[in-house]
């Protein structure tokens, strides 16, 4: 069984380079860790935690799940994310800092419409993990490596992999999605069988999205509600323009129709207000039954124009 890493070994600032504001801001933070010296590499401070971590040279893991499993738990201790940034199957893989690496795009700066900034501030820390011939898996390390260009974190809610969801909660976040219910009720939902949840509620809109586009396979959305009526065994019908959008859609269940055969007589309709996403109208067919003592839905209709008459 793994030990439980402690507090790491922070470096402490000398009074030369910084104020001892950031000192005082650092014990404070951190008031169990032990504060020595910090490493300047050229201009940049450099954050020492290899203490911790040296100590998994003398372990192996039978799985590479299991080595990435111990390295993040030292990481998080510590107040750093530790993620995957390369890996080999069955091979190698490579562990690095959350906030390594360069923001990389093809637009230059001075051609940026909106100011941004990035969370990739180039953090060099990076430990190697390989398999052995044995099929173990260890931990390669260099302790020029073990280094951080920044101060550990507080809040471990502003690292996107702490807000990530297990299985079992993105599963329910699946299913209450599909029930209807709001984001922000899910979100109180999860919270309330793990307090300790990080995630916010951008996470919940993000996590429904991805299901939206599985759910969609490469289709439109059109395409995906026909499949589903076709699918449903719905009569329905569609009508295009000439650039191929879609005007009209009229769908019914076959129950419906047979209803309203029996009950001819007396038809309500009424057509709503442009509430969905293509600001289509939606015109609702009933038929009243006074046999039954109830109105039948019939028939939904999404046409592209609503006409009113005067009196």
């Amino acid at each position: 069984m793994e030990e439980e890493p402690g507090h790491a070994e922070l470096q402490k600032i000398p009074i030369n380079m910084v104020s001892s504001d950031d000192i005082e801001e650092l014990q404070f933070n951190h008031p169990s860790s032990i504060i020595e010296d910090l490493i300047v590499n050229g201009d940049q401070a450099m954050i020492d935690v290899s203490n911790e971590f040296l100590s998994l040279l003398t372990k192996f893991f039978e799985n590479r799940e299991d080595l990435v499993a111990a390295v993040r738990k030292i990481g998080l201790v510590q107040g750093y994310v530790l993620v995957i940034k390369r890996s080999k199957t069955n091979r190698y893989v490579v562990i690095g800092c959350d906030r390594g690496g360069c923001y990389r795009t093809a637009v230059a700066a001075e051609n940026k419409k909106n100011n941004s900034s990035s969370r990739l501030i180039n953090c060099p820390f990076k430990i190697l993990g390989k398999r052995t011939a044995e099929g173990l898996w260890k931990a390669v390390i260099d302790r020029d490596s073990l280094l951080h260009n920044h101060e550990p974190s507080t809040d471990m809610a502003g690292h996107p992999y702490c807000r990530r969801f297990t299985e079992e909660e993105a599963l329910q976040v699946k299913q209450m999605s599909r029930a209807g219910i709001k984001p922000r009720q899910i979100l109180s939902s999860l919270r309330q069988n793990n307090p300790e949840l990080l995630a916010v509620s951008r996470n919940i809109y993000s996590k429904t999205a991805q299901f939206r586009r599985e759910s969609l396979d490469g289709r439109s959305v059109i395409q995906a509600l026909l499949d589903e009526l076709g699918g449903a065994g719905f009569s329905h019908n569609v009508k295009y323009d000439h650039c191929g959008r879609l005007t009209h859609l009229f769908f019914a269940h076959p129950t419906s129709i047979e209803l309203t055969k029996s009950y001819p007589n007396v038809f309500v309709m009424d057509c709503t207000y442009k509430t969905n996403k293509y600001k289509m109208p939606l015109l609702e067919i009933n038929c009243r039954s006074d046999e039954l003592q109830q109105i039948i839905l019939f028939m939904f209709c999404f046409h592209a124009k609503r006409r009113t008459r005067g009196l």
